[in-house]
């Protein structure tokens, strides 16, 4: 006959080693139920992005597209050539379009390989870099940031285009040193309190002719650095685009 102490002692240890396989499972289990329901989110969320970013897509090139087909209709009906400078302009603003959404494409998910660099330099290529007119171009930083170089240089060339397309041909833009980060003003029309919210959402734009990605990539590429950026007034009424919570290494 087996003793009794022995019975309940070997069900006490096959109980335990029960709860131990359990748990253990079903620690598992809960994990991977987590990690799935994770990814079905994130799929879910890129597959609303990309519903959104599809319909805006067609909403921007249907303009300029009927645009030239239209004119390409009356300069077969009645041969003037002033409908080809027209069309000219329509298939300029789909070129644009189409580089724009690329490069938002591009930003999504951007690779950060974070290395000292001076921002001053950055900034000059970047002036280079865009067809900036008449503009002028003033700097007032000195010093050193933790940042991917080529993502910081598309980030000013998209802040230098877009004062230049708002601002007009002649506008001023100064660039700035702030405790945690920097700033791009400029002395143009600014933007309005109202549509300052908006302004870093894809296809937004508060000019008629513009694509409304620009300071879209800018918000992407910043936030792949952890930065912060906002918008607020410069001291001349214009556009105040501020970056912060930025690694600075070194400062003037």
């Amino acid at each position: 006959m087996i003793d009794p102490l022995i019975l309940i002692t070997e069900m006490m240890l096959g109980g335990a080693l029960f709860g131990l396989i359990y748990g253990h499972y079903y620690g598992l289990s809960l994990t991977q139920r987590r990690q799935l329901q994770q990814k079905t989110q994130q799929l879910q969320q890129q597959n609303e992005r990309l519903d959104e970013f599809t319909s805006m897509v067609s909403h921007d090139l249907r303009n300029p597209l009927n645009v030239a087909q239209g004119r390409l209709e009356l300069f077969q009906r009645d041969g003037d050539r002033a409908h080809l400078a027209q069309m000219k302009d329509a298939h300029n603003r789909m070129e644009a379009l189409i580089r724009n959404i690329h490069e938002l494409t591009q930003t999504q998910q951007i690779t950060v390989d974070r290395q000292p660099i001076e921002i001053e330099s950055v900034v000059n290529q970047s002036w280079d870099h865009v067809e900036t007119d008449e503009g002028t171009l003033v700097t007032n930083l000195d010093g050193v940031i933790a940042a991917d170089t080529g993502q910081l240089q598309r980030l000013f060339e998209n802040l230098f285009r877009n004062a230049v397309e708002h601002g007009g041909e002649t506008v001023t833009i100064t660039v700035g040193e702030l405790e945690n980060g920097f700033y791009v003003e400029d002395d143009g029309p600014g933007i309005p309190e109202e549509d300052r919210d908006d302004v870093f959402k894809s296809g937004f734009s508060t000019a008629a002719d513009n694509t409304g990605f620009g300071l879209a990539i800018v918000a992407n590429i910043a936030h792949a650095h952890d930065w912060t950026v906002s918008v607020a007034e410069s001291v001349n009424g214009g556009a105040r685009i501020l970056v912060t919570d930025v690694e600075w290494i070194t400062r003037s």
